[in-house]
């Protein structure tokens, strides 16, 4: 019963746009009692390419819809481009429109990285925890004491909706550079306001977008093209077969993606053709005092 359970729900979370089951779906397979039982289905999105360890994970919303993600190795570049199975689920999460995490459960302890990513989310320390060894707790007590947005005087999250002030460029526009700052202007960059988003062209005319993601801890924020390859891995295609990417971003001089997005594309697409755009932000960039005394 458990293995055609199992297969029921693999069959259902295949979805043209990402791997997940909706909230009627999820109820239906009682899958949000059932969350540890699905973990072995996140773990068939993992590419460990690096170190062979499968991790998977599985963000409930507050629509009760679940969503799946793992853990993403690029052979070829650096470990600091690797994304979290915790990173995965939660941003399959923000691209449906989810707007707050109940639970996510994992099939290996959440590293003190990923602790930190999800402190990104808007009432962080409720989030509950499932992991197959420890029993079920909330986030603030798998990070106590933490260092989090408000510390920064951010007073929303990673999943709260934004629209952000980045420039429209000038002249006409190739339709690859519209998707990509269309998405740069619902990126979650509230330190460095360098808004910034990639567009990936595959072979076949299929577009995929992804946006940074920025945490207040800095290191476990997420390039537009790690955004982009978790939506990639999440929808099972091959990240050898985009054609074209464009990156527009931002300038302020804080942070430039150019360097980066080229290295870890040339690991993951060495054929791939990047076009860059740089813009102006229509506002100043904030000036900021750490709540901290």
């Amino acid at each position: 019963m458990t293995e055609e359970w199992i297969n029921q729900a693999t069959s259902l979370s295949r979805k043209a746009d990402g791997r997940y089951l909706t909230a009627q779906e999820s109820r239906a397979l009682d899958a949000g009692n059932r969350l540890l039982e699905l973990l072995p289905v996140a773990e068939q999105i993992a590419q460990p390419g690096i170190s062979g360890f499968l991790v998977g994970a599985i963000a409930v919303g507050a629509s009760g819809a679940i969503y799946f993600g793992a853990n993403l190795e690029f052979p070829g570049s650096n470990l600091l481009y690797t994304v979290h199975a915790e990173q995965a689920a939660v941003l399959n999460a923000r691209i449906h429109g989810e707007i707050w995490i109940r639970r996510i459960a994992v099939s290996a302890p959440p590293c003190g990285r990923c602790r930190q990513f999800l402190n990104e989310i808007q009432g962080a320390e409720d989030v509950e925890i499932l992991t197959e060894t420890v029993k079920p707790a909330r986030l603030a007590e798998w990070l106590p004491h933490s260092f989090g947005p408000t510390n920064l005087a951010v007073t929303s999250g990673m999943l709260t909706p934004r629209e952000n002030p980045i420039a429209a460029p000038a002249g006409p526009l190739d339709d690859l550079v519209q998707r990509a700052w269309e998405a740069a202007r619902h990126c979650y960059a509230p330190y460095t306001e360098v808004y910034a988003a990639i567009a990936l062209l595959f072979r076949d005319g299929l577009i995929i977008t992804g946006q940074s993601i920025e945490n207040a801890a800095f290191n476990p924020s997420l390039l537009p093209l790690q955004s982009a390859l978790v939506d990639v891995a999440l929808r099972g295609l091959q990240a050898a077969e985009i054609a074209t990417a464009a990156l527009v971003q931002a300038a302020n001089g804080l942070v430039d993606h150019e360097a980066s997005t080229r290295e870890l594309l040339a690991a993951v697409a060495p054929r791939a053709q990047l076009k860059v755009t740089t813009l102006p932000a229509e506002a100043p960039i904030s000036t900021r005092r750490s709540a901290e005394p």
